[in-house]
């Protein structure tokens, strides 16, 4: 990725044994864009070239696509596959200015998932001219079909001035209608405007909802949020034991804010039983990530040393860590890169 990065980085720093309000999320465009890169669409229709794509048969993907384009050139489905094909080397050497050809002339025959990948290939600048008016123009065409993910990457250029002028209420238009599609990022985002009172007085309430919505589908930021919201009451009724359990969700998929948040809680007995042990190898699982806390490193120290023991015990359990210190200090050894395969419940 060149130049600016695109995304929703949210910014929570939190400090003491509570539990504090997030800072507001700052907008940084590109990485969302980014890692939304769609896979071709193709409706049910015996399609055999999208089945071989499907189930890994590339080399047969690939004859079959061609052959359909040879025998039809406005097979629009044909040629996204084909495009898909050339930007990830499946059957075919990657070949991104292939693709970008591929991309391009399904695009011009109507087909959504083309133009979406046309338009991210655009904005990095992959196998063709870096072009942020021109990615927004196929964002455009993509959303007057009503696609979902085209209405929030408008959002995104829209809220920064990329390829669009920048304009806070269409950004804001955009995220609503790709919200009330389903996409979570968009419900976060919207939540987020709601929240900072970009669209008018902050709407904590309404901010909530749609924060529960984006967590209800895994939204790993959303959840933090919404944890946040539901331990201090903010636009809805003041939840610990319901925010305790979207930090595990949270947590159990790596994130080490909502480890640490986790950790805290166990610490205090906020929302779940006081569990020292618990405490500390979520702390030592939010450390090895990167979330460092002063607080929880005295804990760790003033607690028993069978109490550590088992603490290290648990984070190796949980994550496979190696050679953390059990007095609960900056951790000196390196993860596995094991998968969290015994995620903790939280117990309220």
């Amino acid at each position: 990725m060149t130049a600016e990065r695109l995304g929703l980085i949210l910014l929570l720093a939190m400090g003491g044994p509570a539990l504090a309000a997030p800072a507001l999320p700052q907008v940084d465009l590109p990485m969302a864009l980014e890692r939304r890169m769609p896979p071709p669409v193709e409706e049910p229709s015996g399609d055999a070239a999208f089945a071989a794509y499907q189930i890994g048969h590339y080399y047969a993907a690939l004859d079959l696509a061609l052959r359909r384009v040879e025998k039809d050139g406005n097979d629009a489905a044909a040629l996204t596959l084909l495009g898909e094909l050339y930007r990830q080397g499946l059957g075919v050497p990657v070949d991104l200015e292939q693709a970008v050809d591929w991309y391009s002339a399904a695009a011009q025959r109507g087909d959504v998932s083309a133009a979406i990948a046309l338009a991210l290939m655009k904005i990095e600048g992959a196998g063709t001219a870096r072009d942020m008016a021109g990615a927004a123009r196929l964002f455009e065409q993509a959303a007057a079909k009503g696609n979902a993910q085209a209405h929030y990457n408008l959002g995104l250029l829209r809220l920064q001035g990329q390829g669009l002028e920048l304009d806070t209420g269409k950004a804001a238009e955009h995220f609503r209608i790709a919200a009330e599609a389903g996409d979570s990022d968009a419900q976060y985002a919207y939540a987020t405007m709601l929240k900072d009172g970009r669209l008018g007085p902050p709407n904590a309430e309404a901010a909530a909802e749609w924060l529960g919505k984006a967590a209800a589908q895994g939204n790993i930021i959303a959840q933090i949020e919404y944890a946040i919201a539901l331990f201090n009451g903010d636009g809805l009724a003041k939840d610990e034991e319901a925010a305790a359990r979207n930090f595990a969700l949270a947590a159990g998929k790596g994130n080490p804010i909502a480890e640490n948040r986790l950790a805290r809680l166990y610490a205090n007995g906020r929302g779940v039983p006081l569990d020292p042990v618990k405490a500390m190898a979520w702390h030592l699982l939010a450390q090895a990530g990167g979330r460092d806390d002063p607080w929880l490193d005295v804990f760790v120290q003033r607690l028993p040393e069978e109490t550590r023991r088992q603490g290290y015990a648990q984070a190796q359990q949980w994550r496979g860590i190696e050679l953390l210190a059990l007095d609960g200090s900056r951790p000196t050894g390196q993860t596995t890169d094991q998968p969290n395969s015994i995620a903790p419940e939280v117990t309220p």
